[in-house]
């Protein structure tokens, strides 16, 4: 799943999502705009994704998700971060399912702990 959502993250986005970010990034300033899309965030995603880990910190866990989601898309879409817009993103895409995996899976307990 990790790869399918890193080459999603990387993908050119449509125009709507496009404007989608930008509108967010707009708005963020506002408190009662930040207010309602950090509820949806949390309500829409991560919880769900928290539901769905293994693991302690789950809820933690799938909020650095969305947020490394949130920064990789403002980073490419909005930005237009030249490392992350144009050619083959295949190499990071690697590097982003690996980044993905290691919040995703609960790490183990050090030994003698």
């Amino acid at each position: 799943m990790n790869a399918e959502a890193a080459r999603a993250l990387l993908a050119d986005p449509t125009a709507a999502h496009a404007d989608g970010m930008l509108l967010t990034l707009r708005s963020a300033s506002n408190e009662r705009a930040a207010t309602i899309m950090r509820d949806s965030l949390e309500r829409n995603f991560q919880r769900a994704l928290a539901d769905e880990l293994v693991g302690p910190d789950a809820a933690a866990r799938a909020a650095l998700l969305v947020a490394i989601c949130t920064g990789v898309q403002f980073m490419r879409n909005v930005l237009h971060n030249s490392e992350l817009v144009g050619g083959d993103t295949s190499a990071l895409a690697v590097y982003l399912r690996a980044a993905l995996d290691a919040i995703a899976t609960a790490p183990s307990a050090p030994a003698g702990q």
